[in-house]
């Protein structure tokens, strides 16, 4: 009994030692291809907005499968895969309303590996459009640094400053002092300043 007991376990610690090595191989691959269309890639310790993901979607009942298959929806996949929790995480975000877990005693994702056909676009809900955006009570100016690094790099600052991953797109407004450069916070005062129409976030 003693000796069916161990072989059991020995059996057990390989097939996840074997699930671990194809977790770990596969990952390398970004968004590889597995043939019919299908893609899949692992994310490890993934992160929603500038926090790493909790393992519950919006409450502490709806854990695990919940707020995997809807970050995995956000990366542009149909679903998870696979997933391993982690304990003890310091901060946290949930997905499903943004509330964060500041304990210390959070529960993440070491890993998360999402799945699907043709990899594309994330849903509506999490993109946002932000209309005339403002920085410090003025209008944002359309340059990160003064007179370089613009339209691109401002508008995705701002969309991380918000909380988003980049900007989608967006849409100049042209000659509109006074603006505010983000990354030196210094005032543009000159005809010329450039602010944005809208600028589009996405997760």
């Amino acid at each position: 009994m003693i000796k069916t007991e161990i072989t059991v376990k020995s059996w057990l610690s390989l097939v996840l030692a074997v699930f671990t090595f194809v977790i770990m191989t596969t990952s390398a691959i970004t968004y590889a291809y597995q043939g019919d269309g299908f893609y899949r890639h692992t994310f490890w310790y993934p992160r929603y907005q500038s926090a790493r993901l909790d393992a519950c979607y919006s409450s502490k009942s709806h854990c695990g499968w919940r707020a995997a298959n809807a970050y995995c929806r956000v990366k542009g996949f149909n679903k998870a895969l696979f997933w391993r929790m982690d304990y003890g995480v310091r901060k946290t975000r949930m997905i499903g309303n943004s509330k964060r877990c500041k304990s210390g005693h959070c529960t993440g994702y070491s890993y998360l590996t999402c799945g699907g056909h043709s990899y594309h676009r994330p849903p509506t809900r999490y993109i946002r459009m932000i209309h005339n955006p403002l920085y410090k009570g003025n209008r944002l100016d359309s340059c990160s640094n003064g007179t370089n690094k613009c339209s691109q790099r401002a508008a995705s600052n701002y969309c991380r400053y918000r909380g988003y991953r980049y900007a989608t797109d967006w849409r100049l407004l042209r000659d509109v002092p006074p603006t505010r450069v983000m990354n030196s916070k210094k005032m543009c005062r000159s005809r010329s300043c450039d602010s944005y129409r809208w600028v589009r976030c996405a997760l």
